[in-house]
């Protein structure tokens, strides 16, 4: 949430629900079609057609926000539907955060989850981080791929890049940093030990690393 946090301090307005029914929000709308696409497949993978009904929602909740010059949400969820939302409306740009696999294993690590559970996490990383990158390389000039760490240390020039890169206006400055809780030192050692044992992930991370927009040198 902390990019999401910084465009709002910027000026972006958080996502409205559908006007008849302030129930159906953006966060409801995912989970429901997230909830289906799992009564299919136990793992998360790209949904392009989520049918009929959850695209007329989609189209109710962008009525909703038509009057807001620059609108956005942030959701996790979202990653198994960028190729919808792409095509869905041709004025969505896409702020895609990742964050190193050591540091998902240190916070999880800090959380108290156990060694058993680390094949897990390391599965769910490679896989959506996989499908960042995937979107990005397809779709540069919609998307911009990012680090978490980046964003909290230089907001300033996240916002300048998104304005320049597409022609958005954001009103407001921001802070010159935003907090962003890193893990304890031996959590994040422990983390680095445990990604030694998974030669795709190292891969993986070293192409995301060599892909991700730099912000601190704009």
């Amino acid at each position: 949430l902390l990019v999401y946090d910084i465009l709002q301090q910027a000026g972006m307005k958080p996502a409205r629900p559908v006007k008849r029914d302030e129930s159906i929000d953006v966060a409801f709308w995912h989970e429901q079609v997230l909830a289906i696409a799992m009564e299919e497949s136990s793992e998360n993978q790209p949904i392009p057609e989520p049918g009929r009904l959850w695209e007329q929602l989609a189209t109710d909740i962008f009525v909703a926000n038509v009057k807001s010059d620059v609108w956005g949400w942030a959701d996790d969820r979202s990653t198994w539907l960028l190729d919808f939302w792409l095509n869905f409306d041709p004025r969505l740009y896409f702020i895609l955060v990742c964050e190193a696999p050591q540091e998902t294993l240190a916070g999880a690590l800090s959380r108290g989850t156990d060694a058993a559970a680390v094949e897990t996490t390391m599965t769910k990383w490679q896989a959506a981080n996989q499908e960042l990158l995937r979107f990005h390389l397809r779709n540069p000039d919609r998307s911009l791929l990012v680090d978490i760490h980046g964003c909290a240390d230089h907001p300033r020039k996240l916002i300048e890049r998104c304005t320049a890169k597409w022609k958005i206006s954001l009103p407001f400055s921001v802070a010159a940093a935003s907090p962003h809780p890193k893990a304890d030192p031996l959590s994040l050692y422990l983390g680095h030990q445990l990604c030694k044992d998974y030669a795709d992930t190292i891969s993986l991370r070293n192409e995301l690393a060599a892909t991700i927009a730099h912000l601190g040198t704009v």
